[in-house]
């Protein structure tokens, strides 16, 4: 106990130095260095609580082994009837240990079981699968204009994705209006079984933008897109407006999941007004009954600004014609 109370308050002290440290690099050389220092102060942190618990249990180590040898020694100097009561009270340690064997092989059944009763539940909810439509983004090179940058690690280290593109553009002046349009491209891709369905709802623009300060101005709803190599992507649209300006963001959003129950509700994929899906406990809770886990998903986003407003349409059309560049057919693995 005393371990155990020991290593959570070195724990807690660690991770308050590691904060304040986080927060002074921020402060004081501004918050593109803290991306720097941050994996630095989280494994210094792993060195100082490991190097603190190894010191408290040599301390409390010294102070038993020391209790012990005074126990042996007083031991040895019992007289005889003594020693022979001291036997007899080996019978009940006996069956304590006994009962420390059955609670080890009992917490491994348990977790046998665990494991199996998982497998079971959800392999019962995935007997019905549908396949989803298969496709792949491949950004064309900086010739046609397009860069492709790095993905920053604190989005990495959030979404945990397996693949993963982050790249902008410009537009190429047609239609007038579009002259001056920026284009952004976001792609991530989760294979089957490494992560939780939630990652792939996690980066979005109705989270992403408001935080970026642009306020939300209309939710233009749902339209599925159909390309002329034979893939139909729906996608989720909404503009935003810059806090300061005349600056409007048209954001494109779709997630496509490798397989799903072709008449399950899905409440997790659904905006409502924009706004992010409750994932709280009682969310949680229902994707397990239901048997909902990643089994392969991944999520485009495409945002194009332009300085000033542009109707529905044109934001359409600009929209399928960046699909049309980047989205091809692919051929999954069989489930």
């Amino acid at each position: 106990l005393l371990l155990l109370g020991g290593a959570i308050g070195i724990a807690l002290a660690a991770n308050f130095c590691r904060a304040v440290f986080l927060v002074w690099v921020a402060a004081s050389k501004g918050l593109l260095e803290v991306d720097r220092w941050h994996d630095f102060a989280g494994y210094a942190i792993v060195g100082l609580v490991f190097a603190g618990c190894l010191a408290l249990a040599s301390l409390l180590g010294r102070e038993g082994t020391a209790e012990s040898q005074s126990r042996k020694t007083e031991k040895a100097e019992r007289p005889a009837n003594d020693r022979d009561q001291a036997s007899a009270r080996e019978g009940p340690r006996l069956n304590y240990r006994l009962g420390s064997y059955f609670a080890l092989a009992g917490a491994l059944v348990w977790l046998l079981a665990v494991e199996i009763g998982a497998y079971g539940w959800y392999w019962a909810h995935e007997r019905n699968l549908v396949a989803g439509p298969a496709w792949d983004v491949q950004l064309p090179g900086k010739d046609a204009g397009w860069h492709e940058r790095p993905i920053e690690e604190a989005v990495r280290q959030t979404l945990r994705f397996d693949a993963g593109h982050e790249a902008f553009w410009k537009s190429e002046g047609s239609p007038p209006d579009l002259s001056a349009a920026k284009g952004y491209l976001f792609f991530f891709r989760w294979s089957p079984g490494g992560s939780s369905v939630m990652r792939a709802r996690a980066h979005r623009p109705d989270i992403c933008l408001p935080d970026a300060g642009w306020a939300l101005l209309a939710d233009q709803g749902t339209t599925t897109h159909r390309l002329t190599n034979g893939v139909a992507i729906p996608a989720r649209h909404i503009t935003f407006k810059a806090k300061r300006g005349e600056a409007v963001a048209n954001t494109f959003f779709t997630l496509d999941e490798d397989q799903n129950h072709p008449d399950e509700p899905r409440p997790d994929l659904l905006l409502k007004s924009g706004l992010q899906p409750d994932w709280g406990v009682a969310a949680r809770i229902r994707a397990v009954r239901e048997g909902i886990r990643n089994l392969g998903q991944q999520v485009l986003e495409i945002i194009i600004v332009t300085p000033e407003p542009i109707d529905k349409d044109t934001a359409n059309r600009q929209f399928e014609q960046t699909l049309e560049k980047v989205v091809r057919p692919e051929k999954r693995p069989a489930p």
